[in-house]
């Protein structure tokens, strides 16, 4: 198989083979300092008219689903600017560094992506990120494009430019051939279930209704589950350690754990918003773009990026993250992590940093347990115990109308089950999915009885992080024996998945009889 490619330097234009193996590997000896502002390449591929075309969206939320060849990606080239600037949309994902096209059958997104016929798999996926692989299906043309996000990378000597596996066969064949090329085995799947209060209470928490929350989970979770405080329990995001709100936390982490239960905690390491002290105080500590302080989203006051090459800052996570193991926790979900690398350098690539970025968390954490969020994918292999793997749920389950015209990360029920459906093969290698919660409440929420269904049986079966953020004191005995059945569910084994057009099978294994779920969204 041929692979066309070109290198912008000082220019090159070459074709190279794919090897036996399935393999094309671009290394170049620069001897001596020399910038890359471009690198692309194009494989021709064979499709038809039923092929299914996956891309994995830039981070956690972005939306990562099969297309048909003649469906158009969303980008937000028809926002107004007025919106952007005030929402900051395209801060969330990778808009500000990739060209959307709104033409039919261009779909793009990185690491890896597949061409589906039936239960037969064409995948591509990188074997070295050090900068991101760009993939750009073109149904038009029957072309993929490969970019690498260099930007104006300035190396020297030895630089492996690509690396790319492309093979054919089942799911689980590519997969297990992508992983095993990538030194990464499967692990052997230890679920973890439980609650977080963000759904539920989402920021207005204290420690009066989280106390409450924790009696009514014991009549209910097993030992070992999980209790995870989210969002509201800080006074401003940045400012972790200034906590009125929960002056006795060590205490409710004891009672976490008297419980029998994980105690887990939210927090949001890599950026702060612009009403906490730490911004106000400390300008010096934030990334800058075009000399102003760079704005990575529109959340709370607006929140801003902590530059991890500022030694005050390293000093300052240690810090944060000594408070949280002192207080007893088991488990951090650390979230809005793409934050920490927003934009390529001469010396470095967002890909680079952001591998960084996960390996300082990993150090941060010791042996407790990671459960990242909102972060690109492939930097986090093997150093993150559990990761969100699709965008948050939505109490009515496509949200509303207009955030359809939104970007890619937006909140959806909708589009967290395509996420959690299509990147299923990620499961235990790299980490444990989390496909965030499913509810069985009735108040509060506009989920129809079947779509609750679909979202808890969909999460258990597909995903390794079974959390639910109902107010589980208000379930009464009819709804603690659905939840006990759901739960039955994540002793199932020998999972695989079919689709057929619009319908989804789930085919398992669970006490020693073979069963199936089939459903549509």
């Amino acid at each position: 198989m041929k692979l066309k490619w070109s290198l912008k330097s000082d220019v090159y234009n070459q074709a190279g083979e794919i090897d036996s193996e399935g393999i094309f590997e671009l290394n170049f000896n620069f001897e001596k300092k020399t910038i890359i502002d471009s690198f692309i390449a194009e494989i021709s591929f064979a499709a038809n008219e039923k092929s299914r075309y996956f891309v994995n969206g830039y981070q956690s939320w972005t939306l990562s689903k099969e297309y048909e060849k003649k469906e158009k990606m969303h980008s937000l080239n028809k926002v107004p600017k007025f919106i952007l600037n005030k929402y900051k949309l395209n801060k969330y994902g990778d808009y500000d560094f990739v060209q959307y096209s709104d033409q039919k059958g261009i779909f793009q997104g990185f690491s890896y992506g597949y061409i589906r016929n039936d239960d037969y798999y064409k995948l591509y996926a990188s074997l070295n990120e050090d900068a991101y692989t760009l993939l750009k299906f073109d149904t038009n043309k029957n072309t993929l494009f490969i970019q690498k996000d260099l930007n104006s990378l300035e190396v020297e000597g030895q630089y492996c430019l690509l690396k790319l596996l492309v093979c054919a066969g089942e799911e689980r064949e590519v997969f297990e051939r992508w992983f095993s090329l990538l030194n990464i085995s499967k692990k052997e799947k230890e679920s973890l279930c439980g609650y977080s209060s963000w759904y539920n209470r989402y920021q207005d928490i204290d420690s009066e209704n989280i106390k409450e929350d924790l009696s009514a989970c014991q009549k209910l979770f097993k030992q070992g589950d999980l209790f995870q405080i989210d969002d509201g329990w800080q006074i401003a995001v940045g400012d972790w350690q200034a906590n009125s709100k929960f002056n006795d936390l060590k205490d409710i982490v004891k009672q976490i754990h008297e419980k029998g239960f994980k105690a887990g905690l939210w927090l949001a390491p890599f950026v702060a918003e612009g009403n906490s002290k730490v911004y106000q105080q400390h300008p010096d500590w934030f990334l800058k773009e075009n000399e102003e302080i760079y704005c990575a989203g529109s959340n709370w006051s607006n929140f801003y990026s902590l530059d991890i090459d500022n030694i005050e800052v390293i000093d300052y996570l240690k810090e944060v993250f000594n408070y949280v193991w002192d207080l007893g926790f088991d488990l951090v979900k650390l979230d809005f992590l793409y934050a920490v690398a927003p934009f390529n350098s001469r010396k470095e690539t967002r890909a680079t940093r952001m591998k960084r970025a996960c390996e300082l968390l990993r150090e941060l954490c010791g042996n407790k347990l990671i459960l990242g969020c909102g972060t690109p994918l492939m930097p986090a292999f093997s150093l993150f115990d559990y990761c969100r793997i699709g965008c948050d749920v939505s109490l009515d389950y496509d949200d509303k109308w207009f955030m359809h015209y939104l970007h890619n990360e937006r909140i959806s029920t909708k589009s967290s089950l395509m996420d959690t459906i299509y990147r299923y093969p990620l499961d235990s290698y790299g980490f444990g999915n989390d496909p965030d919660v499913f509810f069985l409440r009735d108040n509060n929420c506009k989920l129809s009885p079947y779509q609750k269904e679909v979202l808890a049986k969909v999460n258990a079966l597909l995903g390794t992080v079974w959390l639910t953020s109902d107010d589980i004191g208000s379930y009464d005995e009819e709804k603690k024996k659905q939840y006990l059945k759901l739960r039955e569910l994540k002793e199932a084994g020998n999972i695989y998945l079919e689709i057929k057009d619009d319908l989804y099978i789930i085919n398992y294994e669970l006490k020693g009889e073979k069963l199936s779920y089939e459903f549509k969204l």
